[in-house]
């Protein structure tokens, strides 16, 4: 997919809109028949907790719609493909739908979890896994024909070696070594610098004040964590060996289910903020996984999120997908 930067729409040639609705922010591209990005645009998150759902991801959708200054090509756009984080909340699916037919009406709309695009970006049509670690986790990946998706069941239920998961345990861990339950740690001073508290026992305290638990501002404390690890406190590098070990579980048992051959040369892409964080993360993962698959190859991503969204949009559509047929041998549904 190639990719132009912003360029006037030529008005005879159908065009495909790819969304990557995350988290903390929504990100659009416009791209062509011919598969070349037009133009790009960002705006809010794709929901709020508590806020109502449909008014949050329309608002942030325009907010990249005006941001990519494509002109007004609403009519052209035959395909919409999205990846969105929290399709299993009740009501987000539904909310989006309703979005998206009312902007688009004419448009074929075509969704699936946030894992699927991030891996179609960084993979395009090739056989390989994504192991995503933000602010939560997640794994998909494709082999032989075959397709499987691991975690990403949110804060309370799973995310596992994510930055929430990072920055809660440090929460735990320093409130244990103030009262002495567990050995002293630089970290003490760190959560209570990073939540303004004179004592780190008083941050629970705070986060049940609010309606709702701050799910970005704990995994905000993350790179902090990985830092003072990097520095050599020991709770720290154990919290960051631990996020390693539970990301190198989930590569492992996705390329079980996908039974991709030890032996093979098989890539996996690293996406996500936290793989950016620290490099202790990064070997504990590598090694884990290197040693039951040592032929493993790690991957750089082909395209970001978004492309792999207006991939779907364009393979899906009925005008476009016979030209998808055979890039890898597997003609896709």
């Amino acid at each position: 997919m190639e990719s132009k930067g912003s360029v006037p729409p030529d008005r005879r040639k159908r065009l495909y809109l790819g969304i990557d609705a995350g988290q903390t922010h929504t990100e659009a591209v416009l791209v062509d028949e011919d598969g070349i990005t037009l133009a790009r645009g960002v705006g809010g998150p794709s929901h709020i907790q508590g806020a109502d759902m449909e008014e949050v991801f329309q608002e942030s959708l325009l907010s990249a719609l005006k941001a990519m200054n494509a002109g007004d090509v609403a009519a052209n756009i035959v395909s919409v493909g999205l990846g969105v984080t929290g399709l299993g909340i009740p009501g987000k699916k539904q909310a989006v739908l309703s979005s998206l037919r009312r902007m688009f009406p004419n448009a074929s709309v075509f969704m699936d979890n946030d894992a699927v695009v991030h891996h179609w970006g960084a993979a395009g049509f090739r056989d390989g896994s994504s192991i995503l670690a933000g602010t939560g986790t997640i794994a998909y990946g494709e082999y032989n024909g075959r397709s499987c998706r691991l975690g990403g069941f949110g804060y309370l239920f799973g995310d596992e070696g994510g930055g929430f998961w990072i920055g809660l345990t440090a929460v735990r861990q320093a409130i244990r070594a103030v009262e002495g339950r567990a050995p002293a740690t630089v970290l003490v001073k760190v959560v209570e610098d990073y939540f303004g508290v004179e004592n780190v026992k008083q941050v629970p305290g705070l986060v049940y004040s609010r309606n709702s638990v701050d799910v970005r501002r704990i995994a905000e404390l993350a790179p902090l964590v990985c830092r003072e690890a990097a520095n050599g406190d020991e709770t720290a590098k154990t919290i960051v060996v631990g996020a390693g070990d539970e990301l190198s579980g989930l590569a492992v048992q996705l390329l079980r289910n996908l039974n991709v051959p030890p032996g093979e040369a098989y890539p996996i892409y690293r996406l996500g903020g936290i793989w950016k964080s620290s490099d202790l993360l990064n070997r504990t993962f590598m090694e884990k996984v290197g040693a039951l698959y040592p032929n493993v190859v790690w991957a750089v991503p082909q395209y970001p999120p978004a492309e792999g969204a207006a991939m779907m949009a364009r393979m899906k559509h009925p005008a476009s997908a016979s030209s998808f047929e055979n890039q890898d041998g597997v003609k896709r549904e």
